[in-house]
């Protein structure tokens, strides 16, 4: 049985062969001895012992007993004295190693993904952190935000992407260094993070990380309330949208249902996670082990993908479109053109839009008391002036040939474009809602008439064509009857 000792290296408990303490205690005595005489000795050797602490921790022996085979090899891998000194005196010392691009997770505030660019490109991470907020703010205001969820989506694909350094010889090649003992002498000859160990740097980082976290803090949190209250003013059905969704005849309430858990999910998640990534910066938490923020990122992606894919699924019925065009022969029995819309009066509580001039007419109603889970609109008017005597209605509809076929056009009533007396042009909706499922796209009716005719439009805006009208408001339509 071997007598093992247990000693602590790198501020770490390990258990050791006896072997394997004799020959790394006259290691770490040599090495004293070598630094002794140079500034900053003392810092070297502890760095030193760090990194040889770290290297027997990645290779499991933490929880069991270092052989002698093992501590010879972490000592092969720091180096000895007398190769750092021959390596000095000679001219054939090898070149530094690239540098390669991990995620620096040991000075992470979130994934590590800027301490990591910043270890790269040898400059403070508090210069990348500052720089990546300031580039947020900056896209947040210039895009409405959406700059600021494309900011977002990109550190979660940079953190997916880039791999994280988890070993020492990744942190070294991080630094372009070799996990080496001439190594640990230059970073800490050269200074190198001397800014960031500074009460001064670790002051003005904390600074920027706070302002970060309550940024961040109070747009996920803003983003969560407007939601709430957007839900608190509408009813639940608007906000999900299952009765717009209804007028689609592609989509089954099943998948009507789905579209809208997975549309909430991509409203929402995003205000989740800045929300998340606000609490850590502000409170200079640590993520947990099991990462929810990269969880949070990858369900909103999947959601985006599943939203998509519901999209299409439920819009296949309206890929393809055709038209209908006919051409009706009139005479007019009078000097004035009087334009009626059937059942008007029926829709006089919902949203009106009107988008009227001197030649069209054009009218459109939204349900208000259900959101939109009615939409009712006319045909499109226009008016066109002839002298050669050709009076006649062109009427073009454009519609859905998967969900209607146009060759019972004229047996459906419901369908209707246009009535015409000789006087009197009446106009008919056509009705969208869980009832009447959208079918056809639009609807066009040219008429054309004398010149010096009388046009008059009295319901539900009057209008003589003689000036423009744009209205999207029934109370300001009720206002002026």
């Amino acid at each position: 049985m071997k007598k093992v000792v247990k000693v602590s290296i790198g501020s770490i408990a390990f258990t050791l062969e006896e072997g394997a303490h004799s020959e790394l205690e006259l290691y770490l005595n040599s090495l004293e001895t070598y630094y002794s005489q140079k500034e900053g000795g003392d810092e070297i050797v502890e760095g030193i012992e760090e990194r040889l602490a770290e290297l027997l921790l990645e290779r499991g022996y933490g929880e069991r007993v270092v052989t002698v085979d093992a501590a010879r090899e972490v000592m092969s891998i720091l180096g000895r004295p007398e190769e750092i000194e021959s390596e000095s005196d000679s001219d054939t010392q090898s070149e530094k190693p690239k540098k390669k691009l991990f995620r620096n997770l040991q000075n992470k505030l979130l994934g590590g993904v800027c301490a990591g660019i910043a270890s790269y490109f040898a400059i403070d991470p508090t210069v990348v952190r500052i720089l990546t907020v300031v580039f947020g703010v900056v896209a947040a205001i210039g895009s409405e935000g959406s700059g600021l969820a494309l900011m977002v989506l990109l550190y979660f694909a940079l953190w997916i992407i880039i791999p994280g350094a988890k070993t020492v010889e990744q942190r070294c090649q991080m630094q372009g260094e070799r996990s080496s003992v001439d190594s640990i002498e230059r970073r800490v000859t050269d200074g190198v993070n001397e800014i960031v160990k500074s009460d001064f740097g670790k002051t003005f980082a904390r600074v920027v990380t706070l302002v970060a976290g309550v940024f961040l803090l109070l747009l996920g949190l803003g983003g969560l309330v407007l939601n709430a209250v957007l839900a608190i003013s509408f009813s639940v059905v608007d906000v999900l949208m299952l009765d717009y969704l209804s007028i689609f005849s592609g989509v089954s309430p099943t998948l009507s249902i789905v579209t809208n858990i997975l549309f909430i999910l991509v409203i929402l998640l995003p205000c989740v996670g800045m929300l998340y990534a606000g609490i850590l910066l502000t409170f200079n938490l640590k993520a947990p082990r099991w990462k929810p923020g990269l969880i949070n990122f990858v369900v909103w992606l999947l959601a985006c993908i599943g939203l998509c894919v519901s999209l299409v699924k439920g819009s296949s019925d309206y890929w393809d479109s055709d038209s209908k065009r006919d051409v009706e022969q009139i005479e007019l029995v009078s000097d004035t053109l009087r334009i009626e819309y059937y059942g008007v009066e029926e829709y006089k509580d919902m949203h009106v839009f009107i988008d009227a001039d001197r030649s069209s007419y054009h009218l459109g109603y939204v349900d208000e008391e259900n959101g939109i889970s009615k939409i009712v609109t006319y045909p499109e008017l226009k008016i066109r002036s002839v002298s050669d005597g050709d009076y006649k209605i062109k009427s073009e509809c454009v519609f859905f040939p998967e969900t209607f076929d146009f060759e019972q056009w004229r047996g459906f009533s419901e369908y209707k474009m246009y009535d015409f007396d000789g006087k009197t042009l009446t106009l008919y909706p056509n009705i969208c809602d869980k009832d009447h499922k959208l079918k056809v796209m639009e609807r066009e009716v040219t008429i054309y008439i004398p010149e010096g005719t009388e046009k008059v439009v009295n319901s539900p805006v009057f209008h003589d064509f003689s000036t423009d009208v744009r209205y999207s408001d029934i109370d300001i339509v009720k206002s002026m009857r």
